[in-house]
């Protein structure tokens, strides 16, 4: 009798130990499922990190190149903290006081390409890590760049022959030169690329240039003293500053009619804001830009900036636009939605040309 109740004690206890050890096991299994989901976890932050900093890197900061004219170089401006980064010398040019004046972004923003008017060459920058690569030589005094959105060609206004140079960005070479009116300066290619406009300083006409035979098929008059040209987006109309007027010419480019908006004294650089909402140009002679509303073609407002502006530019969001200030070497710096000046930094001497992208890093 006591030794069955002394089996059956040991017996309870046994089950009772048992018991517990299961409870221990299922307290540590539940502890591993814990934890493997909190490793899951990390990993799933982890991997999300790593997408977002692959996203960054792929889209790249956005980053302004300017042309400091009297400097012989091409200063680069960190658009988040509007800060200037690096100053890229481009070539000697010994005694030569003009350097850098044109300047554009391939499409694929690996490069930017400059013009020298002086050295009669275009300077290639690399945008991976800001360093000049080389050079295409020309003749002629170029003037202005376009770049072709498949980004093997570019079209540049020799003033000294008064042609546009048709360049092979590829072979990095001069194919052909289209003659088009006297002392062409400011240039714009159609949103499809199939039409290029050229504006002629000297005999104050419009050329347009058909892309495809490199031929010109039309000039006509548009104001005196024409300059630079911007086109809207939807490729309806032309706006060309016309520095001895002190008015912009409008072109309706479906039949070429005309139409004026009175802006400040001495009109330079002219841009259209990547949404097509704005309008704005430089008067180097006041020290103002004028904002245009392109839908009712007026003057919506008048901003201060520095000293003799020049080149003007948005940042790919419209946000931002950035004028560059010959005489005083800076640039302003102007909130679109608010329509003020934010900043204004030095970046140079002479700054006058300016262009704006996002660079994929490397």
């Amino acid at each position: 009798m006591d030794r069955c109740q002394n089996g059956r004690k040991a017996c309870r206890e046994s089950l009772r130990e048992c018991r517990g050890n299961l409870h221990e096991v299922r307290s540590d299994r539940k502890a591993c499922r814990e934890k493997l989901q909190e490793v899951r976890s990390d990993r799933k932050a982890c991997r999300e990190s790593l997408r977002a900093c692959r996203e960054s890197q792929r889209r790249g900061d956005i980053l302004a190149y300017i042309c400091n004219f009297l400097g012989n170089s091409v200063a680069v401006i960190d658009c988040k903290t509007d800060t200037l980064i690096k100053t890229i010398s481009t070539l000697n040019h010994g005694n030569r006081i003009s350097g850098p004046e044109g300047i554009a972004l391939s499409p694929d923003r690996t490069s930017v390409y400059a013009t020298n008017a002086d050295q009669a060459n275009l300077s290639i920058i690399r945008t991976m890590d800001q360093t000049l690569t080389g050079t295409i030589e020309m003749l002629n005094t170029p003037r202005k760049i376009a770049v072709f959105s498949d980004g093997k060609k570019a079209y540049v206004t020799t003033a000294g022959n008064n042609s546009v140079a048709v360049i092979d960005l590829i072979n990095q070479n001069v194919t052909n030169t289209i003659p088009v009116g006297m002392a062409p300066f400011g240039i714009a290619l159609s949103p499809d690329n199939g039409k290029a406009y050229v504006v002629n300083e000297d005999d104050s006409t419009l050329s347009i240039v058909d892309t495809m035979t490199e031929t010109q098929v039309d000039n006509f008059p548009i104001g005196p003293g024409p300059l630079c040209i911007a086109i809207l987006p939807d490729g309806t109309k032309a706006y060309v500053t016309n520095e001895s007027n002190a008015n912009v010419s409008v072109i309706h480019l479906s039949n070429n009619q005309l139409s004026f908006i009175s802006v400040g004294a001495g009109p330079f650089g002219v841009a259209v804001s990547p949404n097509g909402e704005r309008v704005i140009v430089t008067n180097g002679n006041t020290n103002t830009v004028s904002v245009i509303d392109p839908q009712i073609d007026q003057v919506i407002k008048t901003i201060t900036v520095g000293l003799n502006p020049f080149g003007v530019a948005f940042t790919p969001d419209g946000t931002k636009a950035y004028v560059t200030n010959y005489r005083d070497n800076s640039i302003s710096i102007i909130d679109i939605q608010k329509l003020t000046v934010t900043n204004t930094f030095a970046v140079g001497n002479g700054p006058i040309g300016v262009t704006i992208g996002q660079i994929a890093s490397s």
